[in-house]
């Protein structure tokens, strides 16, 4: 291995444990929001699916850079956990469909602003709901298409 693939590889590790930081501070705040809850809610908060957090779903600011610097790297040299993200990023960002954190993660819109979105009177954020439990799935396509036209 030559010495820029060493540069790379530590600046992948270095990266990897920035990534690694964030999701544990993102873990910290989420099990401080459940907590606040289940306090108002005198202890009956069930933790909505949507909301448990899944490593593989975990996006971050570095993955795209992390991609980028194992794209360097020979195949036989490049990071394992490295190409487990990019494996996770393409299912999520390949999707038809996605579910409110899906949608969070992908377009970096949160929560509160997409039920904003759904609600407008004019042009509203398309989604679809499930009568029998409520879920919000939104159609790519569609979402896709409604970004589009709001900058024009």
């Amino acid at each position: 291995m030559n010495k820029n693939a060493l540069i790379i590889k530590s600046c992948i590790e270095e990266l990897l444990s920035l990534r690694q930081k964030r999701f544990d501070e993102y873990i910290d705040l989420k099990i401080k929001e459940h907590w606040a809850l289940d306090i108002m809610n005198n202890g009956h908060t069930p933790i909505p699916d949507e909301d448990k957090i899944i490593w593989e779903e975990f996006v971050s600011d570095f993955d795209f850079p992390l991609l980028k610097l194992n794209s360097l790297l020979e195949k036989d040299f490049q990071n394992r956990e490295v190409l487990e993200i990019e494996k996770n990023m393409v299912k999520l960002h390949g999707k038809e469909y996605l579910n409110v954190k899906e949608f969070e993660d992908k377009y970096d819109i949160s929560k509160n602003t997409q039920a904003q979105y759904r609600s407008r009177m004019h042009d509203p954020l398309p989604y679809r709901q499930i009568v029998l439990n409520g879920k919000i799935t939104y159609v790519v396509k569609d979402v896709e298409q409604w970004l589009q036209n709001q900058h024009k």
